[in-house]
């Protein structure tokens, strides 16, 4: 995953690639949250592996090979995944319906969260 990332992230050329998605919400929350390869089930779903930074005003979900039949119900970063760095895109950010300030960390109900022992922080403002 973390190839992946940096070969894209490096690369100013190339297009966000088919096993990434980036997500991001409104987090308006004092406390700052970095989850690094940690994976979140929801309820019968396959599990979503991936990287989480939640500070305020927004917070950012990296997913890596997300189950295609998932929906998140969240806004995508790169929409156009072949966009190009000087390419200017419009974000839409929704200020009244966000997900819990423990989303996805901590899932409700018949969810559950693997984490990485060496590879999250919790921290407040």
């Amino acid at each position: 995953m973390y190839q992946v990332m940096a070969d894209y992230f490096f690369d100013e050329t190339s297009s966000l690639p088919d096993e990434l998605e980036i997500y991001y919400w409104f987090y308006p929350f004092n406390d700052i949250r970095i989850v690094r390869a940690f994976g979140s089930k929801f309820g019968a779903a396959e599990p979503i592996v991936g990287d989480l930074l939640k500070f305020f005003p927004f917070a950012f979900w990296v997913t890596w090979n997300q189950p295609k039949d998932i929906n998140l119900n969240l806004d995508k970063l790169l929409p156009i995944p072949d966009l190009l760095i000087d390419e200017a895109s419009q974000l839409t950010i929704n200020f009244d319906c966000y997900p819990p300030s423990h989303f996805p960390e901590a899932p409700q109900d018949s969810g559950m969260t693997v984490f990485n022992s060496k590879m999250a922080a919790v921290g407040k403002n």
